[in-house]
């Protein structure tokens, strides 16, 4: 996985990222959510990135500054999904890494996200230096199966 190309989303990806990442969603709420980034990064907003490994989409993650006031040191990681069959190889710690090199560079000094409670996922942003502030009972419900699982509220300290 020494080959992976971390860059920011491009239209194009819409197909490959449901086909490997969003595959629960359809074709034309992965185009839409594309376009919506694609809007963020013009305006300066919010940046989403891929991972891509031998020409494949295999992750996407998005970070969104907070515009309110007394928030604008801090930014929201969101939709961090790496393709099931390349998990557990770096792809997701590479994308972070990615957003939070961002982060540092606009100034930010807080990231925060929220994940799914007792999955691999919250067990992946504690590896990565993310401490738990909160935590929402059923605050998640996947839209697909209607499963709910409790929101775990996550941050992380950037030293610019």
């Amino acid at each position: 996985m020494d080959n992976i190309v971390i860059r920011q989303v491009k239209m194009k990806d819409a197909y490959q990222l449901h086909k490997n990442v969003f595959f629960n969603n359809r074709l034309f709420e992965v185009k839409s959510s594309i376009q919506i980034s694609l809007s963020n990064t013009r305006k300066k907003k919010g940046f989403r990135f891929v991972a891509v490994f031998s020409n494949e989409v295999i992750g996407n993650v998005e970070i969104i500054f907070n515009t309110h006031p007394l928030m604008k040191h801090r930014a929201l990681i969101y939709s961090l999904v790496v393709s099931q069959n390349r998990r557990r190889c770096g792809v997701g710690k590479l994308l972070v890494d990615e957003c939070i090199k961002l982060a540092d560079n606009y100034g930010i000094r807080i990231v925060t996200l929220s994940v799914r409670g007792g999955t691999d996922a919250e067990k992946f942003y504690k590896s990565v230096g993310f401490k738990k502030y909160g935590e929402l009972p059923n605050g998640i419900e996947q839209l697909w199966d209607g499963k709910q699982y409790d929101e775990c509220l996550y941050y992380k300290h950037i030293e610019n």
